[in-house]
């Protein structure tokens, strides 16, 4: 529910496609050095979210959730 309402409230955002996934990249408002960007991938065939990952203002990767499956990175 965070991620559809950080959507809906972005005013930087994208819509992409590669062969399997939808990919919706969002530019936070409200952030912190953490935590700037996210992107969810959404399986094309099923509809369900495959993973959200999260960037820092340098866009560099600082956690990727995946499923049940949660990576942090330092």
């Amino acid at each position: 529910l965070f991620f559809v309402k950080e959507y809906l409230e972005s005013e930087n955002c994208q819509i992409l496609e590669d062969e399997e996934n939808i990919i919706i990249k969002i530019s936070l408002l409200e952030f912190n050095k953490y935590i700037k960007y996210k992107e969810l991938y959404i399986d094309k065939k099923t509809g369900l979210p495959n993973k959200l990952i999260i960037k820092n203002s340098d866009k560099q990767i600082k956690g990727c959730i995946i499923y049940n499956n949660i990576e942090i990175f330092q």
